[in-house]
């Protein structure tokens, strides 16, 4: 689709947690970072294994709590991809094509 995005890129998110050092901010690196939409595209493709598993909840936490838009991709997607993430776009950009 000709969409610009970064690969595995740190990115700095404020969510409602403090950290060790009193901080509100976090850093994650998202699969996939949608730079003309400013959208994530996270693949969790470990499902199932429980240190991922509390990962992708503090991930999805995060995400929520920064107000920053994301994308759930799972394992039983990968096989219509394409139709997925278009409809899933187009949820968050009405004008996708």
């Amino acid at each position: 689709h000709n969409i610009g995005f970064e690969y595995d890129k740190q990115i700095t998110l404020r969510g409602n947690e403090v950290n060790k050092f009193g901080h509100d901010t976090s850093w994650c690196r998202p699969d996939f970072y949608l730079t003309e939409f400013n959208i994530i595209i996270e693949y969790w493709g470990l499902s199932g294994t429980p240190s991922y598993d509390k990962n992708t909840e503090k991930k999805k936490r995060l995400y929520q709590e920064s107000n920053k838009p994301f994308i759930s991709i799972e394992p039983q997607d990968i096989e219509h991809i394409d139709e997925i993430l278009t409809t899933k776009l187009k949820m968050l950009i009405p004008n996708f094509n």
